[in-house]
């Protein structure tokens, strides 16, 4: 993991990495080089929870140059981990940059991956102004070897308007996406989110890409006055000549949304919610959070009260606050395939933040909640009040006492592969349409991955013997994984 960390004056409370390992209180002398100023570390914990190290990335710092970025690290297929730093002067990540003395209060941004022999290699990016933390998701698509960035530019209000150019060319808009070179730092593409509104707070919370296609998804929070001519779209702000993508919008308000952008960033879809079956839930605060892929579908983590979208709805009492809400939408058309609601205490806005998908394919969320939650029954136990905020984590169930997650039973994907045992080739048959498969040893490692584009063939020439674990999914969203040996 990746951690900002701020030490305290006081010796009370230091900084813990673990009950053994922590860092030092603050020297009396401002000016002095201590441990204790150092804010930036990658921290690894086992799985049970256990630390295991931490790496400083900064170097010798003081009072007045401890502070730092880093945020969103992401892992690829060979263990590298790449995120984006932020240092003000000095000399950092084991001496292999230096950040001139002019940078006392913008930090100097990096591109950084971090090896698996502990070597760094960065890029300097062509960055002026800040990137807003925390607003702000940085992804790795590896198959493409890119980054993309998405966020906006403030952190609580609207029309922050917080100065951000890259390689030259100021963002306009509040809340954007950037694709760059991973190898360079070069940019690839940029897109805005484009509004009428005289308060531009259009967010990006969370951006995810389909590894398989490049696809992007985003999702975050619109605000709509209703006023006629008004719009809310997506351009591309260095082809003035291109057509922006215009968002349907069918409520007024602070509502959340999701779209999808190819891999060239050419939105796809956007869906925002249809209504309300009560008018006045238009002048409530809705907003969108984490986004999860998994198989034909995407997830989507906002929250609700009387929100409809397309054929669903939910409906409470009127004047009940939000509740925590997961949607899923068809990756391919955007259609909404479900609604998944927790209900809560009214009075309190809860909601989800999170969502991410288990080996299992279950959906795992979290949010936070002030009040009571799973109040309608069912088969979890009510979370009670605590007077304050809190978070929560819930499972929902790909197949819980044989009930399915969604409204018709998971595709049941039939997979023969033969020869098995195989000296190379494994041929693959299903009666649905192979789109691309996944091959892990048994430790769970990805040794291979790719499209089938008509083939139905997988080659492990370059596996050693032993045992591996193809997943194959399809274009109708079907998944199932089979055993193969290699002799």
């Amino acid at each position: 993991m990746g951690a900002n960390v701020r030490n305290e004056v006081s010796t009370a409370y230091p900084t813990h990495f673990s009950p053994t390992d922590f860092l030092p209180p603050w020297p009396t002398d401002p000016n002095a080089i201590d441990a204790a100023y150092k804010t930036a570390y990658l921290v690894k914990y086992d799985t049970n929870g256990q630390f295991q190290w931490k790496k400083a990335l900064q170097g010798d710092v003081n009072l007045y140059n401890k502070d730092s970025f880093i945020y969103d690290i992401t892992i690829d297929s060979n263990d590298n981990i790449h995120f984006i730093a932020g240092f003000l002067n000095g000399t950092h990540l084991d001496n292999t940059i230096t950040v001139p003395s002019t940078f006392t209060n913008a930090y100097q941004y990096y591109a950084v991956k971090f090896d698996t022999a502990g070597n760094y290699n960065s890029t300097l990016l062509p960055v002026t102004g800040h990137f807003a933390e925390p607003s702000f998701t940085f992804r790795y698509d590896e198959p493409r070897n890119r980054y993309l960035i998405g966020g906006f530019r403030s952190r609580v209000n609207a029309n922050e308007d917080i100065p951000l150019t890259y390689d030259g060319t100021a963002f306009t808009e509040n809340a954007y996406i950037l694709a760059i070179d991973a190898t360079n730092g070069n940019e690839i593409w940029r897109r805005e989110m484009e509004a009428t509104a005289i308060a531009n707070d259009n967010r990006i919370y969370d951006l995810v890409v389909d590894e398989t296609n490049g696809d992007i998804y985003i999702s975050g929070k619109l605000v709509a006055t209703g006023q006629p001519g008004e719009y809310i779209r997506i351009k591309d702000p260095k082809n003035t000549s291109a057509t922006p993508f215009t968002f349907n919008i069918a409520v007024w308000g602070n509502m959340p949304f999701i779209a999808k952008l190819n891999s060239s960033g050419t939105a796809q879809w956007a869906r925002t919610p249809s209504g309300y079956t009560w008018s006045t839930a238009q002048t409530g605060d809705y907003w969108g959070f984490g986004l999860a892929l998994r198989g034909g579908e995407v997830a989507f983590a906002t929250m609700g009260s009387h929100t409809i979208w397309d054929g669903f709805s939910i409906n409470r009492p009127q004047g009940h606050q939000s509740d925590p809400m997961l949607m899923r939408f068809s990756k391919q058309t955007g259609n909404v395939l479900a609604m998944h609601d927790i209900e809560g205490s009214t009075g309190n806005n809860h909601m989800l933040t999170a969502v991410a998908v288990d080996n299992d394919g279950n959906y795992v969320v979290g949010g936070c909640y002030q009040g009571n939650l799973f109040t309608g029954g069912g088969n979890v136990g009510l979370l009670g009040a605590i007077g304050k905020y809190d978070f929560f984590v819930a499972k929902l169930a790909a197949s819980v006492c044989g009930t399915s997650v969604s409204n018709e039973e998971f595709n049941k994907l039939n997979v023969n592969v033969y020869p098995n045992p195989t000296t190379d080739i494994v041929n693959i048959e299903t009666a649905e349409t192979l789109q691309s498969y996944e091959v892990y040893n048994v430790l769970g490692q990805q040794i291979q991955k790719g499209n089938f584009n008509g083939n139905t063939q997988i080659n492990l020439h370059g596996a050693t013997a032993g045992t591996y674990f193809i997943k194959v999914t399809t274009t109708q969203g079907s998944a199932d994984t089979v055993k193969v040996v290699k002799k």
